[in-house]
């Protein structure tokens, strides 16, 4: 009996592990269609804010928030993922609907909810980091229940699928508001420190891993590597790249492009067959030379990332700054989309797997997509704000008065940490002070959960109500240690 039910336990393991492998991948379009709901949702929270003068501080506000900002990419991704213009055009609709009335309007601000922890300067990258952080937790367990389309799983190889971003995203958009990308020089002082934690976390996983003999796919990251490895990887990686490239956005740049084409050359000539080989994993190198590997990708993601972010956060003092910085995010999503369409006609496919040159162009594609829109709400917002400033300033100097808010108020910036006006929800806001955590404590949900219900013969409904209350939980705890003003970086 007890082999029985061994080998139907070791049975379902690898059923896992072949459900939620081996997928062809999608479109670069439609991946950004599922994503969508994130931006609607975000311009019908802020307009509404501004129109009605609220913050959603209440805890009626707090489960709108919640509820406008998961309910959305969660259907997207599993019920609606074939019709995800349904959770689209109707918010976006409203809430530009809704901007317009505030714009008609009187100035309403509501004063700033009290700051308990610290917030990003520039409110549509506090949003950006949040949404792709979320939509990463959302999948994580998603893809584990059958209401999860399997094109948008993790590839097998080649290809493009929503999953296969996570991880290089979260590099990007740590390099992003990095301590280089704010003016620090790096080095391995800097880096040591923050990658510590992060190869404990690793060692954990591990351990964790082989302990409950939780299905994992040996393709990915290889026998006894993981994400938490790789930030630590990257972090040390980066750390090796003079200061001097930190000082100047361009040098991180170019960098970046550096380090890409090298370690594609360096595939091109034989390392890609070796790494998608059927080599025995005997050693630690051979046994882990995908999550090895990659790590240069990544490494070229983060350096990507710390070139935009020192141009991004100088981008924040003004609405006109805020501007130039739309307009740049705009321009170089249509380049680095362009990019991709033609070396992809002679470089290999985009493969997470070995975060090769077209892997790196997608992903920094595609955030700097996702950048640009959340940048367009962001400007939509504050130039809306401005009329309703300058119709109130005129009404008081007609009656001899003086206007206690300013336009530029509304901005943050480095002595004011928390702008008056609504711009990033609290959610949002809570999710972006400890990602990391965030992150982890999702991974461990998701391992509860795996452990306690048989996934992949789940059904649509339960499997639902499964996510819903795991979002509402990590939501609940993100809020939580926000208010308490408990925030853990590990980078």
């Amino acid at each position: 009996m007890e082999a029985t039910e061994g080998e139907d336990v070791e049975g379902y393991r690898e059923q896992h592990a072949a459900f939620v492998s081996h997928s062809n991948g999608t479109s670069s379009l439609e991946i950004l269609q599922v994503g969508l709901p994130i931006h609607s949702s975000l311009l019908l929270l802020t307009a509404t804010a501004l129109w009605r003068g609220t913050t959603f501080t209440s805890p009626l506000g707090a489960v709108v928030e919640v509820v406008l900002t998961c309910l959305p990419p969660l259907l997207s991704l599993t019920v609606l993922s074939d019709t995800p213009s349904l959770l689209s055009f109707p918010p976006a609709l409203l809430g530009g609907a809704v901007l317009l009335l505030a714009a008609r309007g009187r100035s309403r601000l509501a004063p700033a909810p009290p700051t308990r922890a610290p917030t990003s300067r520039v409110a549509y990258i506090t949003n950006y980091r949040a949404s792709m952080l979320l939509i990463t937790t959302i999948a994580i367990l998603a893809v584990d229940f059958p209401v999860f389309p399997r094109r948008l799983a993790k590839t097998a190889t080649f290809g493009q699928g929503l999953m296969d971003l996570g991880t290089g995203s979260y590099v990007f958009s740590n390099g992003l508001v990095s301590g280089e990308a704010r003016g620090g020089a790096g080095g391995w002082a800097a880096s040591l420190l923050p990658a510590a934690p992060l190869v404990v976390l690793g060692g954990l996983r591990l351990a964790a891993v082989t302990a409950s003999g939780y299905h994992t796919v040996v393709g990915e990251y290889g026998v006894h590597w993981n994400f938490f490895l790789s930030l630590a990887a990257v972090r040390l990686l980066a750390a090796a790249v003079p200061a001097a490239v930190y000082r100047e956005p361009r040098r991180c740049w170019v960098a970046a492009l550096l380090v890409a084409v090298g370690w594609e050359a360096v595939l091109a000539g034989g390392a890609q067959d070796w790494l998608l080989g059927e080599a025995p994993r005997t050693g630690l190198i051979q046994a882990n030379r995908e999550g090895l590997a990659s790590c240069l990708g990544l490494t070229a993601l983060y350096l990507a990332g710390v070139a935009w972010g020192a141009d991004l956060l100088a981008l924040a003092a003004s609405p006109a700054a805020l501007a130039t910085a739309a307009g740049l995010l705009v321009v170089w999503s249509g380049l680095m989309w362009a990019s991709l369409a033609y070396s992809s006609t002679i470089l290999p496919p985009a493969s997470r797997r070995l975060a090769n040159y077209n892997f790196v162009t997608w992903t920094v594609a595609y955030n700097l997509t996702l950048l640009a829109g959340f940048a367009l709400i962001d400007l939509a917002v504050v130039w809306v704000a401005e009329l309703q400033e300058g119709r109130r300033a005129a009404k008081a100097k007609a009656k001899g008065g003086k206007t206690k808010v300013r336009a530029q108020s509304l901005l943050p910036s480095e002595n004011t940490p928390h702008p008056a006006l609504y711009r990033a929800p609290t959610i949002y806001r809570a999710i972006a002070a400890n990602s990391l955590p965030f992150f982890l404590t999702a991974n461990l949900a998701t391992g509860a959960v795996n452990l306690s219900v048989a996934t992949i013969t789940t059904a649509t409904t339960p499997a639902l109500a499964i996510l819903a209350l795991y979002l509402a939980l990590l939501s609940l705890g993100a809020l939580v240690a926000w208010h308490k003003g408990i925030t853990l970086k590990f980078w």
